[in-house]
This record gives C-alpha cells, sequence and structure tokens, in this order.
C-alpha cells in the first residue's frame, strides 16, 4: 500500500452533500495489479445483493463489472446516479477503473487503507485478512460515508506533473554522473580540477574528450591543442586562456606522468557522453514544460515578480497541486501538502507534542520548504515574517525549524490566494493580523539581521511593524 499522493483529502460532509442520500448501491473495488474483487451490497440491506466477483484489471474486466451494475440497476429499479464504487489506494492499478468509470458517469471515490482495516478488525475480528473481505469492508465504508472523492485533474495539468517527474529524474540522475566525473578526475587529473573551477564547463569538456589523461598532452603544442579543440567544437565558443593554463602547469611534469589505463579511458568517455545527453535532453525538457506552462496560462511571471521565487520552483509546484478549483479553502491545500498540524490531547493533558501530519503530497511539501528557506534568506518582507515567528513571546520556545514550517504554510496560504483570487501579491495581507507587540523585539531584530549581520533594518521599518515607540536600533 502506498500513501495517497494524488487524493484530495477532503471528507465529505453529509450535511452539505445531499447526494449521498442517494446512493443505494454500494461497489467495494479491493483493487490488484491482474484481478480485482468485487462486493455488491444494498442501502436498506446488510447481506451481499448478489455473489462477490472476481474480474480482471483490465477494460474487459471493467465491461463485466458494468454488466454487473446494470443487472442490479435494473433489479433494484434504480439509476445509474445511484451507484457509487469504492476503491483503495493501491499503487497506479486504480487509474484505469477510474477513468473508466468516470466517461460513464458513476461516481468513483476512495476509501483509506486504515478505514478498511479498522472496519475488518471490527466487523470480522476472527476472519483475517483476504481480498473478499477487504471488497466487502470497502462497501461498508461506502455506507457508512468513511470515503474521500478523488482529485480531479485534465490533461494539461497530468502532463505538466509528468514532465516535471522526468525532469527530477534526469536531473537527480545528472547530480550523480557529475559526482561520478569528479571521483574519476580526483584519481587521473587532478590538474584538470586546478584549472577549471567550473568542471563542467564547454571548455574543459571538450578538453577531456581529446586529451582526458594529462599524460595526452606530451609531444604537443598549445597551439597544437588548441587546433585539434577548434576543428572538433566549431559550434562552441572555448575559452583557450583556460587551455593555455592547464598546459602550464602539466608542462614541467610530464615526464613523471603514466599514461591512464584503457579502463578509466573508457570510463570517462562514457561519463562524458551520458553528461551530454542528459544536458541536452534537459534542455528540450524545459523547452516543453515552458510551451505547456505559456499554453495553459498559468501565472508564473506573477509570482517571479516575488522576489525569491524562481520561475522552474513554481512550476514543479503547481504541476503537484493541480487544479486550485479542487481546493475549496486554504486549509485544504494546506492539508494537501501534508502542513496541517496535528495535536495529541486527552483532557488538559498533553500527550505528544503538535505536529504536521506529513500526509499528502510529499514533493509539493517539500518544494514548499524549499521556497520558504530562499524566501528567508532573499525576501525583506518574509524574512521579517520568520523573525516575528521566532521573537514571539510565547511559554515554550519554537525551534528555527518550527518556524520555518510556519513559513512555509504562511506561504501555502498566500498561493493559494493568489491563484484563487488571481491577484498579485500583497504585502499588507502578509502581515494581517501579526502583533509585533507581543514580540521581543531585541530578538526580532537579531534574528533579522542574522548571526554575520549581512541583513539591516532601518528605523522606518522598525516603526512601521513596532509602532513609533522605541524605535532606537539595538545593534
Amino acid at each position: 500500500m502506498v500513501k495517497l499522493k494524488e487524493i484530495f483529502l477532503e471528507k465529505i460532509n453529509e450535511n452539505k452533500d445531499l447526494n449521498k442520500r442517494e446512493k443505494k448501491l454500494f461497489v467495494g473495488v479491493d483493487i490488484g495489479r491482474l484481478k480485482n474483487q468485487v462486493a455488491f451490497l444494498s442501502k436498506d440491506r446488510n447481506a451481499d445483493l448478489r455473489k462477490r466477483e472476481k474480474v480482471e484489471n483490465s477494460f474487459w474486466g471493467f465491461m463485466k463489472l458494468l454488466e454487473y451494475i446494470e443487472e442490479l440497476i435494473a433489479q433494484e429499479s434504480i439509476t445509474m446516479e445511484n451507484v457509487i464504487i469504492g476503491i483503495e489506494s493501491t499503487g497506479h492499478y486504480w487509474k484505469n477503473l477510474y477513468n473508466f468509470f468516470l466517461e460513464k458517469n458513476i461516481e468513483v471515490v476512495m476509501v483509506k487503507n486504515k478505514t478498511v482495516k479498522l472496519k475488518r478488525e471490527i466487523k470480522y475480528p476472527y476472519k483475517g485478512k483476504n481480498d473478499s473481505l477487504d471488497s466487502v469492508c470497502i462497501a461498508l465504508s461506502l455506507k457508512d460515508d468513511d470515503y474521500i472523492r478523488i482529485r480531479k485533474s485534465n490533461e494539461n495539468y497530468e502532463s505538466l506533473r509528468i514532465l516535471s517527474k522526468i525532469k527530477d529524474e534526469r536531473v537527480k540522475a545528472n547530480t550523480q554522473n557529475k559526482n561520478r566525473i569528479i571521483k574519476w578526475l580526483d584519481k587521473h587529473n587532478q590538474t584538470y580540477l586546478k584549472t577549471f573551477v567550473d568542471p563542467y564547463c564547454k571548455t574543459g569538456i571538450a578538453l577531456l574528450k581529446c586529451f582526458p589523461g594529462e599524460a595526452d598532452i606530451k609531444e604537443k603544442t598549445v597551439d597544437e591543442i588548441i587546433e585539434i579543440l577548434r576543428s572538433n567544437n566549431s559550434k562552441n565558443k572555448l575559452q583557450y586562456r583556460k587551455i593555455s593554463e592547464y598546459y602550464e602547469l602539466l608542462i614541467d611534469i610530464l615526464n613523471n606522468i603514466k599514461e591512464i589505463p584503457i579502463g578509466a579511458r573508457k570510463e570517462i568517455e562514457n561519463l562524458i557522453r551520458l553528461f551530454e545527453d542528459t544536458e541536452n535532453y534537459l534542455e528540450t525538457l524545459q523547452k516543453d514544460i515552458d510551451e505547456l506552462s505559456n499554453e495553459m496560462e498559468l501565472p508564473v511571471e506573477r509570482f517571479s515578480r516575488l522576489k525569491g521565487l524562481g520561475k522552474n520552483e513554481i512550476l514543479d509546484l503547481i504541476s503537484e497541486i493541480g487544479m486550485i478549483e479542487n481546493y475549496k479553502t486554504s486549509k485544504h491545500l494546506q492539508a494537501y501538502c501534508g502542513l496541517r498540524v496535528i495535536a495529541y490531547k486527552s483532557g488538559e493533558y498533553q500527550i505528544k507534542k503538535p505536529k504536521i501530519s506529513k500526509a499528502g503530497n510529499r514533493k509539493a511539501r517539500r518544494i514548499l520548504f524549499y521556497m520558504a528557506l530562499i524566501l528567508i534568506a532573499r525576501n525583506p518582507d518574509w524574512r521579517k515574517l520568520f523573525a516575528y515567528y521566532l521573537s514571539y513571546n510565547r511559554e515554550n520556545q519554537k525551534s528555527k525549524k518550527e518556524m520555518l514550517i510556519a513559513v512555509a504554510s504562511k506561504l501555502c496560504r498566500t498561493i493559494f490566494g493568489m491563484l484563487k483570487n488571481d491577484t498579485e501579491f500583497d504585502r499588507k495581507l502578509l502581515f494581517r493580523g501579526l502583533d509585533f507587540s507581543k514580540c521581543n523585539k531585541e530578538r526580532f531584530i537579531n534574528e533579522y539581521v542574522g548571526e554575520k549581520r549581512n541583513w539591516v533594518i532601518t528605523d522606518e521599518e522598525l516603526e512601521e511593524l513596532f509602532g513609533k515607540s522605541n524605535t532606537k536600533k539595538l545593534f
């Protein structure tokens, strides 16, 4: 079982959703890679409407399941609108079934794995676990309204998410490959690392392709080396001054350097080929992402104007969030990103320290956390917010990591408001509701300017936040 990453975790409220009262046929499906176990329950009866079936997890199996549902619709004198299908989150195996019945206008919802487990322990405590039993427990969960809606999406958002995922995988693979290049250079060509500050620059890569080993330039002048590089790299402008520096470092020690073995030569040849192919592919992939975002008319430029936020981070986050219409309030988006705070109390006694749920989309939470770090480091308004959280007078002082999570949560709510209302960033809304009179002013200033005193806060800024009294600098 996997965590629900693509599901909008919104509990259906009976008082707000009248459609639930219309559901009369509950179909529980325990999803498998090849076979699905199906149970059928009615609203008015506890027993199965018909025997439990096992169908293929394929188009033909879905057609067979549709036949069973149509038979029961005729038998119970109901309509398709009265049918609801419940599934468990089982990898990606449920998606084809969901898409098939979505086209047939039959509602398909998700039941949490924990809900099925608890239902099985309560209803059938002595029967163990099997697929047939799980399908019944899923159907029972539907009857008790213990399910969640599947988050809506469309082809463009799905494509953007896939492209973003491919990009992340390629960047990760490219980073690993770069580390292997550095490892090779440490063993076979340390002079290269002394010469080139950026070991992956075009001039350096061109040199490694032609002369990977230090001894490869024996019996050659610097002009001959440059001519060879020029003939092999006619499209790229190379820094020939760096080639001269590299040659001068080696000229006095060439007689003491050995040729690199054939294995090492083939290894660096393979690593450079992988590096160049990946760099070219990433460049093409980024163009595809930019074209798709322009086609979708995403408000990327609006967020980019917020100092500290980059275009790529915004696109990655939007690809994970998906359609903003799926979230009624900012709290729903915050919960989807796993930033909802969970408290553990019994009466007045606190059992555990409150913490974020970490449920939902892990990647979106990681992006928000990274963006919060960048904003605190580069944006004065968000740095003031971080200093406010740290200097606020509390009974139990919070750590910097906890306050960083608070900034990420605030950023999540801000992004929701900008997307939902189609508005620009408003710094007044950022500080709305904050009471600076309850802050330790000296600590606020110390936290803002930082340990290295890289930041400066003026009297005017302090007056704006704390008022006119006592705005003298404390540093």
